[in-house]
Formats: C-alpha cells, structure tokens, sequence
C-alpha cells in the first residue's frame, strides 16, 4: 500500500511539472511525442500501413517514453525554478532526439517522411517555433518575433480558457478550436508566397487527426495550418 501510495505521489508531483512547464510554453519539443502517439490510432495505421509488428514496437515505444518523460519532469521539482524553464527546454529536446531515434528504427524511409508530415499537423502553429522549420522556411528574425508574440498569446488565452473549462466543457472545447483556427491564420499572414509553398510541401496532404491523439497531447481533428 505504501508503495502504491508512493508512486501515486510521484506520479502526482511529476504531473504538476508538466503542467508548469505547458504554462510556461515548453511543449514546443513535445512534437515528436505528439506524433508518436497519433502512431497509435486506426487512422495513422491505415495511412502508413503500419504492420502488427511496428504497431507493437510503437505501443512499447509510447511506454517507455511516457515513462522517462515522467522520471524526467520528476527530477525538474529539484531544480531551481529560475532554472526550470532552461532545464525544460533542453530536456524536452533530448526526449524528442530519442523519439525520432526510435522511431527510425521502426518505420521505413516512406513511413518516417510521412510520420514527420503527419507530426508537422499535429503541432499546429508551435511547428513554426521549431528550429529545423524556421530553416528550412527562411523564418526572419522579425518574423520569428511575431510568431513568437501570436504563439504566446494564443497560450494565454488557452490557459485562461482551460481555467474554465469545468463550468462549460463544450463551449471551451468550440472557443480553443476558434483560437486554434484565428492564430493559423495570423501565422501564415506573416509568410512570404515562397514560404507558404515550402510549407505545403513540408506538411504534405492534408490527414485527419484521430479524435485522441494516445498520449502526449495533441490529435484533435483540425486542419493544418494554411
């Protein structure tokens, strides 16, 4: 019973941790973990054709790291909290290294380009934070600042919206939706004709996104960004 009681409070404590850290806007890395779990629903099989053996790879995959993300987020209670936010970041990007490692491993070279497309969906406009878009897109410097400042704004709002979700559940799921879709908007505003057409090609056709995504957030139906 102790045991149980003990890993409860583990669980507990590494949750809180995590939800720090969204608070904080440090999911960015959590992409890959995204997809992963995207990997797991009927829809994401059927499009990469994914064989019982690489769906069972990826089960165990999804385990093990959910459960070193835990271990990981646990150890962030330690650390100073005017060095969380760094430890996070640095964190959450080794975690994302060790997934596209992984998953290598499992999937072929078509599946893996289309798994990568399939995870560029998911992450909606946090996909224009991450580094190897922003270089393969050409993102500026002054662009960069206003995605930065759109992104961040979006987060708020959908902290401020999750606060009051219990009240209205539906009502705040359609109001995250209407934010989601006004935030994509705003994003490829700021892209040149050449960078919205490198995106396309980036994100591939368009794949409707599982009701759940199986864990690390993300998967809920929308339509990528542009």
């Amino acid at each position: 019973m102790r045991r149980m009681t003990v890993a409860a409070l583990a669980v507990a404590g590494a949750l809180a941790a995590v939800a720090e850290v969204r608070a904080q806007g440090m999911m960015r890395g959590m992409g890959p973990m995204m997809g992963l779990g995207i990997l797991r629903s009927n829809e994401a099989k059927e499009e990469l054709k994914l064989s019982n053996e690489q769906s069972e790879k990826i089960d165990a995959l999804m385990e093990q790291m959910r459960s070193s993300m835990m271990e990981r987020f646990q150890a962030l209670q330690d650390v100073p909290e005017e060095e969380r936010q760094e430890k996070a970041q640095t964190m959450m990007r080794e975690l994302a290294a060790d997934v596209k490692k992984e998953l290598r491993a499992v999937l072929d070279a078509d599946q893996f380009a289309r798994y990568e497309q399939i995870n560029l969906q998911a992450m909606g406009v946090d996909a224009f934070l991450q580094p190897e878009v922003i270089e393969q897109l050409k993102i500026t410097a002054e662009q960069q600042e206003k995605l930065q400042q759109a992104v961040g704004t979006m987060r708020e709002q959908m902290m401020e919206i999750s606060q009051s979700a219990q009240r209205d559940r539906e009502g705040a799921m359609r109001r995250m939706t209407e934010l989601r879709q006004s935030t994509q908007k705003k994003v490829m505003e700021l892209m040149t004709a050449d960078q919205k057409s490198a995106w396309e090609k980036m994100i591939g056709k368009p794949f409707q996104m599982p009701a759940f995504g199986g864990g690390f957030g993300g998967g809920r139906p929308r339509r990528p960004p542009g």
